[in-house]
């Protein structure tokens, strides 16, 4: 049995969202995860500025974006990632 995607929110989930996130993971791949919930309810917390999640969820992208960008510069660069 397969089990259903939450669309409740805890600081746990959020936690670890944010902690996949910060790594370079994609919203979409870290939803389609067992468990997890689906992308439109994250992206709903996410976008609910009064939402405890948001500022968490955008501090998050920052990194994560800086982790990819450096991700590319070392491909650019011949080193493995």
């Amino acid at each position: 049995m397969v089990n259903e995607p939450t669309k409740k929110y805890t600081n746990a989930i959020g936690a670890r969202i944010c902690e996949l996130l910060a790594e370079g993971q994609t919203l979409r791949s870290i939803c389609e995860a067992e468990g997890m919930p689906t992308e439109a309810a994250v992206r709903q917390w996410a976008t609910d500025e009064d939402h405890p999640f948001a500022s968490q969820y955008a501090r998050a992208r920052v990194v994560g974006y800086h982790k990819m960008a450096d991700d590319l510069i070392d491909i650019a660069d011949g080193k493995s990632v």
